[in-house]
Order: structure tokens, then sequence, then C-alpha cells
């Protein structure tokens, strides 16, 4: 069996939007992430990314009230795929987490402890 779920923790990093669809509420904001790095020259390099996220039904009703831009969340659920195309005829791709859950964390300290080493292969 093959488990398609991603948990991020990170700051919401937009002002999330509520909307109504004919069948249920949707939320849709973006989660800011930072990766740290250490390259072969032994260089530490910071990675940021947003990464959108998108809730339905009850969980985009609980939503409404309580977050926003700033805040610290951790977002659990799949990755998901799509794509549209503009007026223009240009396709476009979206990647997004489809929410299973959105917890609320503690503020995070000012500076996140440096790390202290890096696995050069993954342990398994």
């Amino acid at each position: 069996m093959y488990i398609n779920q991603v948990t991020l923790v990170g700051k919401v990093s937009n002002t999330p939007e509520h909307r109504s669809t004919p069948s249920s509420q949707v939320t849709s904001f973006r989660v800011h992430t930072q990766q740290e790095i250490v390259k072969v020259d032994g260089d530490r390099v910071i990675i940021n990314q947003n990464h959108n996220v998108v809730a339905w039904g009850r969980l985009s009703e609980k939503l409404k009230d309580g977050f926003a831009e700033g805040s610290v969340v951790a977002v659990t659920g799949p990755l998901s795929y799509r794509s549209y195309e503009t007026q223009d005829g240009e396709k476009k791709y979206i990647i997004e987490i489809n929410a299973n859950s959105v917890e609320f964390e503690r503020a995070e300290a000012e500076e996140p402890p440096p790390i202290d080493h890096v696995n050069e292969e993954p342990a398994f």
C-alpha cells in the first residue's frame, strides 16, 4: 500500500480566503516553511517555500475564526495535483495539500536551534 500524506508546520503566509461553493465551504491559504541544508562545501543554505493548502466542509467552517496571516499551524493531508487553462489558453498546474487537520501551534522561538549534524544518506 502506498500512502499520500504530508505534514507541514509553518506560518500562514497570506490572509486566508473563505468562500462558499454550491455544496460546501472552502478555505484556502499558504503555509511558509524553511529548510536548512548543508552544501558539499559546508555552507548552510535556507530554502523558503510557500505551500498551497485547501480545507473543505466542517474544517473550513472551524477555520473561519481564530487564525490569520502569521499564525503558526500544523497541517496534515494528502497532496493533490490539478490543472486549469487560462483565458489565453495557457495550461497552469497547481500542487496543494487537501487538509484533513489544521492545528494551531504555540509561537516559535525567534531563531530555531542550529543543525548539529546532517545525515549524508537516509537510514533505512
